[in-house]
């Protein structure tokens, strides 16, 4: 390991947070930085892993989104720019990020988990208090898993989809920051789950410890273990799911009643407003500006009527999910500044598929325990509630999966839960010029349900392999 930094490749991670850097770089020589302080670290993984919000609008990619027409120039624009996207090109990201820059995923991950490596690295060479160091440590940890949480679903198969995990292509891991980046190969799907679930237990433990006390903007012991109940959930390892979620519910359980709330909207990831809300992830939000991208009716990209007919008039997510501008109703779940948030609801939602997994597998008690779970969330989001019962499996099932569409809808879930929910076929219309609408079917199991990895990343790293499109 390296004692010193680059510093082309620090300030190349610190892109955008460069006026901090003075407080804590300090240069050696012409060439050589290095952080000496734990303070350095803190402000590098500020700047960094938690840099803004991370929120490309994946949604475009679902059946929450439908398109309009209107031959108007601006208008035009906005369907071109995100055409590649909602139609499911095979090389979608590399026509859309000259356009707009955050569809980068595979980079800005990749980056983001070079500014937590770098924490890592230097962790135990600079000096500061052991709580404060400890805590660093924790946080970047959580940071990395989350990263690569994100990666792995983007651009490998869901997990429940693979045959065999351990042969099955996942991303490249890097788990250190040198300066020359030597390219990797992809690692096993089963290899970088085992690495996201080892640094979420270790973080978990770290920041049992010495991250209670972190504020909502920053990972803390909740928001690890609820990473990692999403984790488990997406991996079918259902008692893991409940044990992690029963661990979030214990120390965080409170869910807004919609009932309770006066005007017409409510900011569901504004840790401000919002009592749900146990990690705020970033300040920005790409979804809500693509929504709202023009300023005139009819919007390009609006809310599929699929979406807004399983909400009713009893329903108050309707109301405050959504405002209503003329007859297109759009998004109006988070305000006008914050960015996504993990929210206790999800853990709700994530318990109780877990519970009727098992109950499909012959255990009669978890069927009460989800149907617990969802009647505790319905009973805050309805104006008229009755219980939900039922005693069949499967019916319960086909109905939870609409609740979790109604409560999480544009919060970058529906996405990967149709990946792992068997990527069943969706179609999308689109119409760019007078005439007919074009029609693109995304087929059942569909290799597009994984994305390409851009074109730069595979030029710049020889030992990639592509993701196949049959």
């Amino acid at each position: 390991m390296k004692k010193y930094i680059h510093k082309a490749l620090l300030l190349g991670l610190l892109t955008g947070c460069l006026s901090c850097q003075k407080n804590f770089l300090k240069e050696s020589s012409q060439d050589l930085i290095r952080p000496t302080t734990t303070t350095d670290l803190n402000q590098l993984l500020m700047g960094v892993g938690y840099r803004e919000g991370w929120d490309p609008p994946i949604d475009i990619l679902t059946d929450d989104i439908t398109s309009t027409f209107d031959n108007k120039e601006q208008h035009i624009n906005i369907l071109n720019k995100y055409y590649a996207l909602f139609t499911w090109q095979p090389d979608l990201l590399d026509q859309t990020i000259p356009k707009n820059p955050i569809f980068d995923l595979w980079s800005i991950a990749y980056q983001r988990i070079k500014g937590c490596n770098l924490v890592l690295d230097n962790i135990d060479k600079v000096s500061g208090p052991t709580e404060e160091r400890e805590n660093i440590r924790g946080q970047a940890l959580g940071l990395r898993a989350y990263y690569y949480f994100m990666l792995v679903n983007f651009f490998a198969r869901p997990y429940a989809a693979a045959k065999d995990p351990a042969t099955e292509l996942g991303v490249p891991l890097m788990l250190n920051a040198e300066v020359s980046d030597t390219p990797q190969p992809r690692a096993s799907l089963q290899a970088v789950y085992e690495q996201i679930e080892m640094d979420l237990i270790k973080a978990i433990s770290l920041l049992d410890q010495y991250g209670v006390k972190n504020q909502i903007y920053r990972l803390n012991n909740i928001a690890v273990r609820f990473i990692l109940c999403r984790v488990y959930l997406y991996q079918q390892q259902w008692d893991k799911t409940i044990q992690y979620a029963d661990a979030v519910l214990q120390s965080k359980s409170i869910l807004q009643q919609y009932s309770k709330l006066s005007g017409n909207e409510f900011a569901v990831a504004d840790p401000l407003s919002s009592p749900e809300v146990v990690w705020s992830i970033g300040s920005s939000n790409a979804q809500l500006k693509f929504m709202n991208s023009i300023n005139y009716e009819p919007l390009a990209f609006d809310v599929d009527e699929s979406l807004t007919k399983l909400l009713d008039s009893n329903d108050l997510r309707l109301k405050f999910g959504f405002t209503a501008i003329g007859v297109h109703p759009f998004r109006a779940k988070y305000g006008d500044t914050n960015g996504y948030a993990l929210r206790t609801a999800e853990i709700y939602l994530n318990r109780a598929e877990a519970y009727i997994q098992k109950a499909l597998g012959g255990d009669k008690a978890a069927l009460e325990k989800a149907l617990s779970d969802i009647n505790t969330l319905r009973s805050n989001r309805l104006l008229t509630f009755s219980p939900l019962s039922s005693q069949d499996p499967q019916e319960l099932y086909d109905f939870y999966k609409a609740e979790r569409r109604r409560e999480l809808c544009f919060e970058n879930h529906r996405w990967f839960d149709l990946r792992r929910w068997g990527m069943p076929e969706l179609q999308h219309s689109i119409q760019v010029a007078p005439g007919l609408p074009e029609t693109f079917i995304l087929k059942h199991n569909d290799p597009r349900y994984t994305l390409q990895i851009p074109r730069e990343a595979m030029l710049l790293n020889p030992k990639l392999t592509q993701n196949p499109l049959n």
